[in-house]
Protein backbone atom coordinates (compact mmCIF):
# COMPACT_ATOMS: atom_id res chain seq x y z
CA UNK A 1 0.00 0.00 0.00
CA UNK A 2 0.92 3.39 -0.90
CA UNK A 3 2.43 5.91 1.87
CA UNK A 4 0.08 7.80 3.70
CA UNK A 5 0.53 11.20 3.00
CA UNK A 6 -2.82 13.24 3.97
CA UNK A 7 -4.33 16.41 1.89
CA UNK A 8 -3.77 18.53 4.97
CA UNK A 9 -0.15 17.38 4.72
CA UNK A 10 0.17 18.56 0.63
CA UNK A 11 -1.90 21.42 1.65
CA UNK A 12 0.30 22.96 4.36
CA UNK A 13 3.53 21.71 2.56
CA UNK A 14 1.79 23.42 -0.44
CA UNK A 15 1.76 26.55 1.48
CA UNK A 16 5.28 26.80 2.96
CA UNK A 17 6.41 26.71 -0.35
CA UNK A 18 4.62 29.48 -1.41
CA UNK A 19 5.37 31.34 2.21
CA UNK A 20 8.65 31.07 0.63
CA UNK A 21 9.43 31.36 -2.62
CA UNK A 22 7.32 33.97 -5.45
CA UNK A 23 9.15 32.85 -8.67
CA UNK A 24 6.48 30.84 -10.64
CA UNK A 25 9.42 28.65 -12.22
CA UNK A 26 10.77 27.64 -8.46
CA UNK A 27 7.51 27.07 -7.09
CA UNK A 28 6.60 24.41 -9.75
CA UNK A 29 10.08 22.83 -9.75
CA UNK A 30 9.19 22.67 -5.80
CA UNK A 31 5.59 21.53 -5.71
CA UNK A 32 6.36 18.72 -8.22
CA UNK A 33 8.14 16.57 -6.01
CA UNK A 34 5.51 17.36 -3.56
CA UNK A 35 2.69 16.47 -5.83
CA UNK A 36 4.46 13.09 -6.82
CA UNK A 37 4.38 12.03 -3.62
CA UNK A 38 1.06 13.11 -2.97
CA UNK A 39 0.01 10.81 -6.07
CA UNK A 40 1.61 8.18 -4.76
CA UNK A 41 -0.59 8.03 -1.27
CA UNK A 42 -3.75 6.03 -0.99
CA UNK A 43 -5.21 9.30 0.83
CA UNK A 44 -6.28 11.42 -2.58
CA UNK A 45 -8.82 8.47 -3.81
CA UNK A 46 -10.09 7.43 -0.44
CA UNK A 47 -13.81 8.41 -0.42
CA UNK A 48 -14.93 11.28 1.24
CA UNK A 49 -17.40 14.43 1.64
CA UNK A 50 -15.98 17.90 1.46
CA UNK A 51 -17.92 20.89 2.17
CA UNK A 52 -16.96 24.06 1.57
CA UNK A 53 -16.50 26.21 4.35
CA UNK A 54 -15.23 29.85 4.89
CA UNK A 55 -13.07 29.73 1.28
CA UNK A 56 -11.80 26.67 2.35
CA UNK A 57 -12.55 22.58 2.27
CA UNK A 58 -13.38 20.36 5.55
CA UNK A 59 -13.71 16.82 5.54
CA UNK A 60 -16.98 15.35 6.45
CA UNK A 61 -17.49 11.24 7.61
CA UNK A 62 -15.35 8.93 7.73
Amino acid sequence: MPVSYTLEQYVNDLRAITAKETDPVKITDLVAPVAKKFAQSAEWFRPRTFDRCEARYVRRGP
